[in-house]
């Protein structure tokens, strides 16, 4: 490996142990979303340069394993969704019911979307079938999504 990826892995590593330790899931998150962004390209003769992400050389880090950080990791990106399009009680009370319907139903489109990634990243760093089917059920609850989703 690249000595310049040892320390962006050193430095990746003691940030989230950091994160960790101090309950800060923001940074955290951002992080977990470089995890799929940064990679190595790495060429095998004859072949073509294959991407080979970071995600499995930061995959044992405690954080990870914290549904503590996936709870709040998720409901900070739904809660960052909803503030961008800050509706007013005043504007949603002008709407119709229909109106106010298609957005709610908008709105656990995105949610049910943003649980996807999440549970894939959860099974990217490596938690349990178990743990993804708790997250899964607890945050399809208090999203009222329903079963077919």
């Amino acid at each position: 490996m690249f000595p310049v990826m040892k320390r962006l892995l050193h430095i990746f590593s003691l940030f989230l142990f950091r994160c960790n330790q101090a309950d800060d899931f923001e940074p955290a998150k951002i992080l977990m979303n470089m995890c799929f962004t940064f990679f190595l390209e790495v060429n095998k003769e004859g072949e073509e340069p294959a991407r080979q992400f970071i995600v499995p050389y930061l995959r044992e880090q405690p954080i990870w394993k914290s549904l503590r950080f996936w709870n709040a990791a998720f409901f900070d990106a739904v809660h960052s969704e909803r503030e961008i399009p800050a509706i007013s009680r005043d504007v949603w009370h002008s709407w119709s019911p229909q109106e106010q319907s298609e957005y709610k139903e908008c709105d656990k489109n995105s949610t049910f979307a943003k649980l996807g990634t999440f549970l894939s990243n959860m099974k990217a760093f490596g938690l349990s079938n178990d743990t993804c089917d708790e997250f899964l059920h607890k945050m399809s609850t208090i999203a009222d999504l329903s079963d077919g989703k």
